[in-house]
């Protein structure tokens, strides 16, 4: 590799002189932060998750009072149609389990939701969906 992508790069520089980067850059910060205020909404409606509002970035970190034997992985199992476990309400949505992105897998109360990739309403739809399963989840 260490061959840079001439035509790639005249590009790149040519938006950064231009500010057209900076003004896209602008447009997906609303946009961001919008959908970022769509999920808040929709988890502060169920009191069981702890969460801290984000300040940047693309995803909010929740953490759940589980019922016992009961993680996170265990729960997207079940989503997936991987595992069977009874009680766990059953909808299509995913999330990122806490032990993912744990170096020594000491996270199993938490998950990792994006609210980069979907639209306010598909991003409303998708929380009230993750609410019903933290409803059959929680203590």
């Amino acid at each position: 590799m260490g061959c840079p992508n001439h035509f790639m790069s005249t590009v790149i520089l040519s938006s950064l002189e231009t500010k057209a980067f900076q003004a896209h850059l602008e447009k997906l910060r609303k946009a961001y932060y919008q959908r970022c205020l769509v999920a808040i909404s929709e988890l502060r409606k169920f009191p069981k998750c702890q969460f801290v509002e984000p300040e940047g970035g693309y995803f909010i970190w929740i953490k759940l009072d589980l019922k016992d034997g009961l993680d996170t992985t265990k729960i997207l199992g079940v989503l997936k149609g991987d595992t069977e476990i009874d009680g766990i309400a059953k909808e299509r949505v995913s999330f990122t389990p806490g032990n993912l992105c744990s170096s020594n897998g000491s996270h199993g109360k938490y998950l990792r939701i994006s609210f980069a990739m979907y639209d306010k309403e598909d991003l409303q739809l998708g929380i009230q969906r993750l609410v019903r399963v933290f409803e059959s989840v929680c203590n």
